[in-house]
């Protein structure tokens, strides 16, 4: 179905939602014939028809918020009705005691297409079919049925529908509902704000989008930006990042070039890695990368050792500019000439 035009529903769902009882209520007006059929449908022939379509209504104020398509609000107050009947224990296939035997014969799809047309389809505002979701063909088809049942049971002194709504049943059903909603709460004012003038509005907008382009590309004050590494020198032993620590023999020249980067010029360290974070040495011409496990390194008057006391790390060239870096992984030791 598409959205019909100068449908009022989308107006007084936003009306109701700012605590308008009057908006809702004529709402109610407009679906109480169909809400009822569908509960008639139900439980035909029962006294409690008109106070479950006055339940079902108070539901659906209840949850009016969960409505994103306003125009298919009708098939929100079936869907809703029907969940209210479920929750009631009032079961599809138990028309109840109050129903004529010939009825009974129907299933709820019939009843509901019989129903429609009889009781709801003059005062509704949409054509039964976009209530009950089905072609005009499966319609006739179920209105076909009913007919014939009917007929059967009228040559058997049967075939009598319930009684439809009164002529003051919206009203009453109205108050209903009304009574059911308890007190009513302040209508929220919708606020309008006065409409700004065409120039100073291009003028906003333009102003607004050149503090965004400088926002987007403004250079970085000294305050915020990076910090350069500040090279120390490393001596002992110490804590490198978090579960990794070095230790650094005595007459060692070590320094500490990066958050995880270690220059080995002379001397001896030991690594000892124990974590996920992994750090790296520059040691002659190449670069040592940790493992999880202790390793050795060495420089010595231009010979260059890596031994892996526990586990294994990986040795490639430190020039990161060279067309080869062939890895070699350590879980032994490796020594070397700077040439």
């Amino acid at each position: 179905m598409l959205p019909v035009h100068d449908n009022p529903d989308p107006a007084l769902i936003r009306r109701t939602r700012r605590n308008d009882r009057d908006a809702f209520l004529i709402l109610v007006r407009r679906y109480a014939h169909c809400a009822r059929a569908l509960v008639e449908a139900r439980i035909p022939g029962s006294s409690e028809v008109d106070e479950h379509t006055a339940l079902a209504f108070a539901r659906i104020h209840k949850t009016l918020f969960v409505v994103h398509e306003l125009d298919w609000f009708h098939l929100f107050v079936m869907r809703t009705t029907s969940a209210h009947l479920d929750a009631s224990g009032l079961a599809p296939t138990e028309p109840g005691p109050a129903a004529p035997e010939w009825l009974t014969r129907l299933s709820l799809a019939q009843r509901e297409a019989l129903l429609f047309v009889e009781h709801a389809d003059p005062p509704a505002p949409f054509p039964t079919i976009e209530f009950l979701g089905i072609s005009a063909e499966t319609l006739e088809a179920r209105l076909q049925r009913a007919a014939d049942v009917r007929a059967r049971c009228s040559e058997q002194g049967g075939g009598e529908l319930p009684p439809g709504p009164a002529p003051d049943f919206a009203d009453r059903l109205c108050a209903r509902v009304d009574e059911l909603l308890g007190p009513r709460r302040k209508v929220v004012a919708r606020r309008r704000f006065p409409e700004m003038p065409l120039p100073l509005s291009f003028a906003l907008a333009v102003g607004i989008a050149a503090l965004l382009v400088a926002i987007l590309f403004q250079r970085p004050t000294d305050a915020r930006r990076q910090t350069v590494f500040e090279p120390t020198r490393l001596t002992g032993e110490r804590e490198l990042v978090r579960g990794v620590s070095i230790e650094v023999a005595k007459d060692t020249l070590a320094t500490r070039i990066g958050y995880k980067r270690v220059r080995l010029d002379r001397g001896e360290v030991v690594i000892h890695d124990a974590g996920n974070a992994p750090v790296e040495v520059e040691i002659g011409d190449r670069m040592f990368r940790s493992g999880h496990g202790r390793f050795r390194l060495s420089s010595r008057n231009g010979t260059y050792t890596v031994e892996a006391l526990e586990g294994r790390g990986s040795l490639r060239r430190a020039d990161e500019t060279a067309d080869t870096r062939d890895l070699v992984w350590v879980d032994g030791k490796e020594s070397w000439q700077q040439h």
